[in-house]
């Protein structure tokens, strides 16, 4: 009995961090919208080169971070088993 209860207590405790863990990552994924729409506006408007494309590299980069939390979040949540792709591609400079 005494068994089960700490089996209990330690499965409310991995639900709780789970939890929080998914807080975060759906907090996440929010601000790099944000990021990313931002980015969208600028790189349509900008017209020096320079800085049109680091303005779509961030855009590149914020999709590929927000495909990850994704990711993360379908395991967390219990949709996601095996492996993970994640689309790291090339690095931008």
């Amino acid at each position: 009995m005494e068994t089960t209860d700490l089996h209990e207590r330690e499965e409310k405790k991995n639900l709780a961090i789970l939890g929080q863990e998914a807080e975060v990552a759906y907090q996440m994924r929010n601000l790099l919208m944000v990021i990313g729409g931002f980015a969208i506006r600028l790189a349509r408007q900008i017209q020096e080169p320079k800085c049109k494309e680091y303005a779509e590299i961030i855009v590149q980069e914020t999709k590929k971070s927000e495909f990850a939390l994704n990711e993360l979040l379908k395991v967390i949540n219990g949709t996601q088993t095996g492996d993970i792709k994640l689309p790291l591609g090339k690095k931008p400079f």
